[in-house]
C-alpha cells in the first residue's frame, strides 16, 4: 500500500481514531483526577567498595553484586519487619532502591499519600539498612581479631617469660653464654612473630572500620512537597497521544477485515474494468433529473454516456444492464440519469425497472405499476399497454410490476428474453435495465448474458473491495461483459470539472481524441488514467 493509501486509510476511519483517542483520554483524565495525590521521598546512599584500587571489570562486577546484595537485604522480611516494628505500622508504604548510573550511589525511594510517613519510612529503611552492613561485617571480622589477640597474648607471655630468664642468667656467675645466646635467638624470633600478629591485628582492625563503612547514608529524605502522582496533565497528554496510536491500530485492522477502495486503480484492478464515470454527489431534489437543477452532476452523465458509446464504436450498445454489489450504492439514480442523458442526445430509450421484488421506478416517477416486466413476461399485458412516458423527451418508462413469491428469477427464461428484447430493439435506439444488487438477488447475473453489456455501480463510501469480488465472480460465471464502472458519490474536487475543462480546451491545453456519439463529435481529453479524471475516488451523499 503506498503512503498515499495510508493517509486515505486514517482519514477514512479518522472517526475510529478520534473516538478511540477521546475515550481513552476521557478514562486516564477522570482516573487521575479522582485518584488521591502521591509523594515520593528518597535517600541517597554510597557504596564504597573495600580493597579496590583501580576501576577495571572486576570493581564493576564486584559493585554490582554488592548493589544487588543490598537490594536484596532492604526488601528481606528482617529489614521489612523491624521497620514495622520501629514505626508501629501494620505494612509499610510502596517503596525500591535503585543504582544511579554511572556513580557510586544508590537512592531508596518511598512512595505514599502522606508525605511525612513517607520521608520517615525512607529515612529509617537507610538507616537500617547501613546498621545491618555494619553489625554483619563486624560480626565476621570480630571472630578474627579476637582470635589474633589470644595469639598476640600468647606472643607477650613467652616474650616476658624468657626476657625475664636472660635477665637472670646475666646476674649469675659464671656467667651460662652458651644458654644466654640461645634465649636472644628465641627472643629475636618471638619479637618478629609478635611483629607480624600485631600487623595483622591492625589491619583487620582496619577492614573492620573500612567495610562496616562501605555504605553510608549522604543525604537524607526530606519531605516532598511535590506530588509523584497522579499527574493529571502528563497523564492526559500521554494517554491522549497513546489513544491516537491505538486508535490507527484499530483503524488498519478494521481496514484489513473491510478493505475499502480509494483509489480508481483499486476499482480497476477488482472489477477488472475500466472506471468511464465518476459522479458527484447529487443536489437533494434532483437524484432523479439531475438535468433540471444540477450543472455538475449533469455534466458528469453527459461525460458517461461519451465515454460509454465512445467505448463501443465497432459494436453498437443498445441493450444495457446496470447493476451494483449491493443495495444502496446509487444504481437506479444512475440508470435514471443516463437514460435521461442518452434521451437527450436524440436517442430513443426505455428504462426498464429489472427489480420486481422491491419495485423503485413507479415510486421515482410517480407512475402506476399494476402491470409491468412482469405482467408483460407472464404474458397478461401487452408490451405497448406496459410502457409509459415520462416528462422527458425520446424516454420511456416500463415498470416492474410485482413477482408473486419472490418467483422473478423463474420469469426470465431465455426463450421469453429473447422475445422481449427482439421486440424492445424494434421500436427503441437504447434499452437500460435497472437491475437488483447482485448480491441481493439473482436477477441481475440471470439477465447479463443477453444485454449488449453491463455497467457496475460502485459507492465506495458503502461496499468494500472482498464484497465487491465476491459480487464480480457472479458476473464472471455467467459469462457477462463489463462495460465499465461507474464511481458513484464521488466529492466535488474529485469529479472532473467540465467548465475548466471546456476552457482550458479553448486555449489550447487539452489534446484529444473524438468519438461518435450519435452523429455528435464528442472531445476526449487526455490523461493519466485515460478518461480525464484524476486517480483518487471521493465520496458524497445524497443519491439513493
Amino acid at each position: 500500500m503506498e503512503l498515499a493509501n495510508y493517509l486515505k486509510v486514517i482519514q477514512k476511519r479518522k472517526w475510529i481514531i478520534l473516538l478511540t483517542a477521546l475515550i481513552t483520554t476521557a478514562i486516564v483524565a477522570v482516573i487521575s483526577a479522582q485518584t488521591p495525590p502521591t509523594y515520593a521521598a528518597a535517600t541517597r546512599l554510597r557504596i564504597v567498595p573495600f580493597g579496590i584500587t583501580s576501576p577495571d571489570y572486576g570493581a564493576y562486577v564486584y559493585f554490582e553484586r554488592l548493589a544487588n546484595t543490598y537490594s536484596d537485604i532492604l526488601t528481606s522480611d528482617l529489614i521489612v519487619s523491624q521497620a514495622e516494628e520501629m514505626l508501629g505500622l501494620q505494612e509499610l508504604p510502596d517503596f525500591s532502591i535503585e543504582v544511579i548510573p554511572q556513580t557510586e550511589l544508590m537512592k531508596l525511594t518511598v512512595i505514599d499519600e502522606d508525605p511525612r510517613l513517607a520521608q520517615t519510612v525512607a529515612n529509617t529503611l537507610s538507616q537500617l539498612l547501613v546498621q545491618q552492613n555494619e553489625s554483619s561485617f563486624s560480626s565476621d571480622i570480630s571472630g578474627v581479631r579476637s582470635e589474633l589477640q589470644i595469639q598476640i597474648d600468647q606472643m607477650e607471655t613467652q616474650l616476658n617469660t624468657q626476657l625475664e630468664e636472660r635477665e637472670r642468667l646475666e646476674n649469675t656467675v659464671p656467667r651460662d653464654s652458651g644458654r644466654i645466646a640461645d634465649l636472644d635467638r628465641s627472643i629475636t624470633t618471638l619479637q618478629q612473630r609478635y611483629e607480624l600478629l600485631l600487623n595483622s591485628f591492625n589491619q583487620a582492625a582496619i577492614q573492620q572500620l573500612s567495610r562496616s563503612n562501605a555504605l553510608t547514608i549522604i543525604q537524607n529524605a526530606a519531605i516532598p512537597t511535590e506530588r509523584e502522582g497522579p499527574k493529571v496533565v502528563r497523564d492526559t497528554v500521554v494517554a491522549a497521544i497513546i489513544g491516537l496510536l491505538g486508535g490507527i491500530v484499530i483503524a488498519f485492522a478494521t481496514e484489513y477485515q473491510n478493505p475499502r477502495f480509494y483509489t480508481l486503480r483499486q476499482i480497476q484492478k477488482v472489477l477488472r474494468a475500466e472506471v468511464i464515470g465518476k459522479i458527484p454527489g447529487i443536489k437533494r431534489g434532483h437524484t432523479e433529473n439531475v438535468f433540471g437543477g444540477d450543472p455538475s452532476a449533469a455534466e458528469a452523465f453527459r461525460r458517461l454516456r461519451a465515454n460509454l458509446f465512445a467505448g463501443a464504436r465497432n459494436k453498437p450498445m443498445r441493450l444495457l444492464l446496470v447493476t451494483s454489489a449491493i443495495p444502496g450504492e446509487g444504481k437506479s439514480t444512475v440508470a435514471a440519469n443516463l437514460a435521461a442523458a442518452i434521451a437527450q442526445n436524440g436517442r430513443k430509450v426505455l428504462l426498464v425497472d429489472g427489480n420486481m421484488q422491491a419495485p423503485t421506478l413507479d415510486r421515482r416517477y410517480h407512475l402506476a405499476n399494476n402491470s409491468g416486466l412482469s405482467n408483460v413476461l407472464k404474458d397478461e399485458t401487452r408490451l405497448e399497454d406496459a410502457v409509459q412516458e415520462s416528462m422527458i423527451p425520446n424516454l420511456q418508462l416500463l415498470t416492474a410490476g410485482y413477482a408473486a413469491n419472490g418467483n422473478s428469477a423463474e420469469l426470465l427464461h431465455t426463450e421469453e428474453i429473447n422475445d422481449l428484447t427482439s421486440r424492445l430493439l424494434h421500436y427503441y435506439d437504447v434499452i437500460v435495465f435497472d437491475m437488483p444488487a447482485l448480491l441481493a438477488s439473482t436477477d441481475a447475473a440471470v439477465l447479463a448474458p443477453f444485454v449488449d453489456g453491463v455497467l457496475w455501480v460502485i459507492d465506495t463510501e458503502k461496499v468494500d473491495q472482498r464484497v465487491v469480488d465476491f459480487a464480480r465472480e457472479q458476473l464472471e460465471g455467467v459469462g457477462a461483459k463489463v462495460l465499465g464502472v461507474v464511481a458513484n458519490r464521488v466529492t466535488k474536487d474529485e469529479s472532473f470539472n467540465w467548465v475548466k475543462y471546456y476552457r482550458a480546451r479553448a486555449k489550447g491545453k487539452y489534446a484529444g481524441g473524438t468519438g461518435s456519439d450519435n452523429g455528435n463529435r464528442v472531445s476526449q481529453p487526455i490523461s493519466p488514467n485515460g478518461h480525464g479524471e484524476p486517480e483518487g475516488v471521493g465520496y458524497g451523499n445524497g443519491q439513493r
